[in-house]
């Protein structure tokens, strides 16, 4: 006599969170001012080398979304114009750039090379209220216990909290410091119970971080707070290492 046999089948369901990128978006022209369609541009990682290939639409318009941040090279082509090499260019997390390129008539296969600006890359896509501190800012700035998040309190509408006071070491815009949300590489890094930061990466570990105080979008509309949002350092072409030495005596 056979049994009845009961499978039972469990699913698993795997939740991938999206790393903080930036995106590049822009128009090509030509020395006149008209649009330039169907001009190919290679949008380069110089750290990694990893390379991000669009074209500009029939409005000469483009957009390379879901770049890593970083130091970026922007190369536009078309035939019957002068090749033009953006470098210098840095892309910082949950940034929108937007570059404009002009390309000259050329007959011959000709480049032109310039350096990025910081004027070119001031966000005028959306209202998000924050700043960005960096690699650089985080390495040379004297921290008392190497915690970069002490870094916040530069950001316009960062305060100190309160001694003792539960949440965060900080408030956003006068809300309550346990308002705040914390993010590493897209996975949250909120403490539920207290509010606070739950994992604090090594300080040399990470490539920068963002506190967005107001108008962030809606994937991060959780608390009346505001956000820091942190980016680990990858991988990249060059052998890199640190070392430090942390002393604290009477």
């Amino acid at each position: 006599m056979f049994k009845p046999i009961v499978l039972a089948v469990a699913a698993a369901f795997c939740l991938f969170a999206q790393n903080p990128t930036a995106t590049l978006v822009g128009t090509v022209g030509d020395a006149s001012g008209a649009v330039v369609p169907d001009a190919k541009l290679e949008v380069r990682n110089v750290n990694t080398n990893e390379s991000r290939k669009v074209s500009t639409d029939i409005r000469g318009v483009f957009t390379a979304p879901n770049l890593s941040p970083g130091p970026y090279e922007v190369t536009i082509s078309k035939a019957g114009f002068r090749t033009v090499r953006e470098t210098g260019l840095v892309l910082q997390m949950e940034q929108v750039a937007r570059m404009e390129f002009r390309l000259e008539v050329s007959e011959l296969s000709q480049s032109v090379e310039v350096i990025a600006t910081a004027a070119q890359l001031i966000n005028t896509e959306n209202g998000t209220q924050g700043q960005v501190i960096t690699a650089d800012e985080i390495g040379q700035m004297p921290l008392n216990g190497r915690d970069f998040s002490d870094l916040a309190v530069l950001v316009p509408g960062v305060t100190p909290n309160v001694t003792a006071g539960q949440g965060s070491e900080f408030a956003i815009n006068g809300a309550r410091a346990d308002n705040t949300n914390f993010f590493i590489d897209g996975f949250s890094d909120r403490d539920p119970s207290g509010g606070g930061v739950q994992q604090r990466p090594n300080l040399d570990a990470v490539q920068e971080f963002k506190m967005q105080t107001s108008n962030f979008s809606a994937e991060y509309g959780q608390l009346a707070g505001g956000m820091m949002n942190m980016v680990l350092k990858s991988g990249g072409n060059k052998f890199h290492g640190a070392l430090f030495e942390f002393l604290r005596n009477d």
